[in-house]
């Protein structure tokens, strides 16, 4: 009868066994194999009582540039490359007390001369009833060149920040809390720092005028961005100052937080308010004494033209005619000193580009003139003198396009902005004008217009330039900037 498979004393249950336990074994020991050959870290093994190395992994070799057989056999003070880390039998021996060490960057030098930084990291364990140590090499060369990279970006925004001369709040984007202020703001305001820290922006007193309540956070929360001018704020002293205050939001350390620059325009804005006041003056200045001539010119025209009665000479009327030419031009003159004056004494605003042609079209009164202006809804960012670019423009082509009886208006969208431009159907300007078509005084009358619409347009970016084909009209093309154009005014 055979023996029962289930007893104890099976041979062949036992030889099963042994071959399941081997089979195992095997298996352990090439995932073990695998892991220690495809390890993205150095890897020595030692014999824990000699320090002699028994196995090295790829990724070492590589590392270091040598090869297998400069490590097998050699104990590991031994390897020159490793001098630095282990740097005699002492290390050695404390390694072997403590069963665990570790060192962070380490200097170690590879075979073709490159200075690497590394962590060295050792462990005992028992092996087949014998114990090794396991020495772990880890190059950080790129981390400890991020840290060092990062610990400058550090160090330069904290100079930056302490000692910037705009006063800087560093807010906790979720809360509102204060979370760091700088020198200068402590300074300018006359307040403590822990009068600051730890409270929300809405609860210090002194920023009431500026971040009147949790609203207002609740919008730059929002938007991410945020900008005040012109805020009034009073300082610990009962000062009064004038701050413009701009505020962004960013994430630091995976969390967001608010930055505010705080800058004092006290003195910014009463240097402003003298120079407006000193250019109101001027020009009140300017209006008395262009009164004054006018009433002086008006006599003189008054007489010249009883002189004409009474004078029969020819030569003498050639005469009184060139005096009236001249009062001619000084008429022109002073009223251009008038349209000059105002150039930039307003500020530029939001216009129709529509309403604008069409009010200068009824200035003029061309009644025999054929109109097409075909420029949609646009709106324009120029100075409030814009109206007097296109009459000059227009009127240049009635004083000197000969034969004019059609103008268009037009416009584009590019990549460098919107251009506009304005046609006729007059003689045109020659090339040899137009090199000298915008200079002060060029021109058969006073040479003022051009001139004067290029200084109007300069205002917010705008240019004009002339590219018609002589003989066949004008073609000027005012090119607005991108920022300085929108649609969809009416």
């Amino acid at each position: 009868m055979d023996p029962d498979p289930k007893t104890p004393d099976n041979p062949n249950r036992d030889i099963a066994d042994r071959k399941k336990v081997q089979d195992l074994l095997q298996a352990s020991e090439t995932r073990y194999r695998h892991l220690f050959e495809t390890a993205q870290d150095g890897i020595l093994i030692l014999d824990a009582d000699t320090g002699q190395i028994v196995d090295v992994n790829t990724f070492l070799i590589d590392l270091l540039g040598s090869l297998h057989e400069q490590f097998l056999g050699k104990k590991i003070w031994e390897i020159e490359h490793l001098r630095d880390i282990i740097a005699n039998k002492d290390h050695f021996e404390e390694l072997r007390q403590k069963e665990y060490i570790r060192y962070e960057d380490r200097p170690l030098e590879t075979a073709d001369g490159r200075h690497i930084s590394v962590e060295f990291v050792s462990t005992s364990y028992i092996v087949d009833q014998k114990k090794v140590i396991q020495c772990r090499i880890r190059d950080n060369t790129v981390r400890k060149r991020a840290e060092e990279a990062l610990t400058a970006s550090e160090l330069r925004y904290r100079r930056l920040f302490e000692t910037t001369n705009d006063g800087i709040l560093i807010l906790d984007a979720d809360s509102g809390q204060i979370v760091e202020v700088n020198p200068f703001l402590i300074d300018l305001l006359g307040f403590s720092h822990e009068q600051f820290l730890q409270k929300k922006i809405w609860e210090i007193g002194l920023s009431k005028d500026i971040v009147a309540n949790k609203d207002h956070f609740e919008e730059l929360q929002r938007k991410e961005s945020s900008r005040y001018e012109d805020r009034p704020l009073e300082t610990a002293y009962g000062r009064h100052i004038d701050v413009e205050i701009v505020s962004n939001v960013y994430s630091a350390n995976n969390k967001k937080v608010v930055q505010c620059n705080i800058r004092d325009i006290t003195e910014r804005k009463k240097v402003e308010e003298a120079l407006l006041q000193s250019t109101k003056k001027l020009a009140m200045l300017n209006s008395i004494t262009r009164h004054d001539i006018l009433n002086q010119l008006m006599g003189l025209t008054t007489y010249l033209e009883l002189s004409k009665e009474d004078v029969k000479d020819p030569i003498l009327l050639g005469y009184i005619q060139k005096e009236e030419q001249a009062a001619d031009a000084i008429l022109w003159q002073i009223e251009f000193t008038r349209d000059y004056q105002e150039i930039g004494t307003q500020a530029p605003k939001w216009q129709s580009l529509f309403n604008i042609i069409h009010s200068a079209i009824q200035k003029l009164k061309l009644l025999k003139i054929d109109f097409k202006v075909n420029v949609g809804s646009v709106g324009i960012f120029a100075d409030p003198l814009m109206e007097k670019v296109f009459y000059n423009v227009m009127e240049n082509s009635l004083r000197h396009g000969d034969h004019v009886t059609h103008i268009d208006y037009s416009v584009r969208e590019t990549g460098d902005g919107l251009i506009i431009t304005y046609c006729d159907d007059g003689v045109g300007i020659t090339a040899e004008n137009k090199k000298n078509l915008f200079q002060k005084g060029f021109g058969k009358h006073t040479g003022l217009g051009l001139f004067l619409s290029q200084e109007i347009l300069s205002i917010t970016g705008i240019t004009i330039t002339e590219n018609g084909e002589p003989g066949k009209g004008v073609r000027f093309e005012i090119l607005v900037p991108k920022g300085a154009f929108r649609f969809g005014d009416q």
